[in-house]
């Protein structure tokens, strides 16, 4: 078959680069819970359950829109590697909007 692509490598890079992120979120993490152990070991309060439920909810919005935005240019002629991208972009963004509004809201209230 003429013009068949092979995705292999796509796919491969697809899941090291989710890989690596989910990584450097665990040592980000550990990194945080290092700097204030004490911090780290308080369990949540109600206040900070509702911020991580509007934090969520935000990150869903943007997580939607950002998928949904990653298929139209599949209509320009995009290839299965642009729209694996487009999608990493969306979760990489839906990400740093639920920290950025987390931050924002407890920054708001203190």
């Amino acid at each position: 078959m003429a013009g068949r692509v092979d995705y292999s490598d796509v796919v491969r890079m697809f899941f090291k680069l989710v890989g690596l992120f989910i990584l450097l979120e665990i040592v980000l993490h550990g990194i945080a819970a290092l700097r204030s152990p004490r911090d780290a070991r308080t369990p949540e309060d109600e206040r900070e359950r509702l911020i991580g439920l509007k934090a969520d909810r935000v990150a869903a919005y943007v997580l939607s829109l950002g998928a949904l935005a990653g298929i139209f240019p599949i209509h320009l002629g995009a290839d299965v590697r642009d729209l694996a991208h487009a999608v990493l972009l969306a979760i990489v963004v839906a990400h740093l909007a639920k920290y950025a509004t987390a931050i924002a809201l407890h920054r708001r209230d203190a």
